[in-house]
């Protein structure tokens, strides 16, 4: 590349990005970090998701730098991979609150309850989605794509491109640290 990076185009920037140069990565996250950022956090209105979602959709960009074809601006593509991840981030935790009234659903209608027995359930629904919530990334993403979407241990397997045994392993871990903190509430 000609230019030094920081006149450089975005679309020459992608093009050193796919052969390898970090330096160009480095001069792309400071031009899109801040601005992806902003815009998962008006979108999502969470703030640590939206830094999780621009550090996803910078690695995306970066893992896609090969392939790579001008059809748009390079900042066109971007934040159309941002957006794509923040739908689906939004659809995910709308499945989420609809499981998690589901679950309170059935945890009410199981038998005549109190309303402090029906308080309760849901308190420890909460306790629930806040321990899971605390789960490392790959425990949680594993044990939820098992219970929440019912996918396979082969098919977990394949979606987080690990083995079958690390996926039981994950699944394995998760939930004894689910037993271990819910348990110690109860003690």
């Amino acid at each position: 590349m000609n230019a030094p990076l920081a006149r450089a185009s975005d679309e020459e920037l992608i093009r050193a990005m796919a052969s390898g140069q970090t330096q160009a990565l480095d001069e792309f996250v400071g031009r899109y970090q801040a601005r992806l950022t902003g815009f998962a956090q008006r979108y999502l209105n969470d703030w640590a998701a939206a830094e999780d979602l621009a550090q996803e959709t910078l690695l995306r960009v970066w893992q896609a730098a090969p392939r790579f074809e001008p059809r748009a601006k390079v900042s066109t593509w971007v934040f159309g991979v941002a957006y794509r991840l923040a739908l689906n981030e939004f659809r995910r935790r709308g499945r989420l609150a609809r499981l998690q009234g589901r679950l309170a659903e059935l945890l009410a209608g199981q038998r005549d309850e109190s309303p402090l027995e029906r308080l309760q359930a849901g308190q420890r629904l909460e306790r629930l989605n806040a321990e899971l919530a605390r789960l490392p990334q790959r425990q949680r993403a594993a044990l939820l794509l098992r219970v929440d979407q019912g996918l396979s241990y082969a098919q977990i397997a394949q979606v987080m491109e690990l083995t079958t045994a690390a996926v039981e392993s994950l699944i394995h871990r998760a939930r004894q640290r689910l037993r271990r903190r819910l348990g110690q509430e109860q003690a």
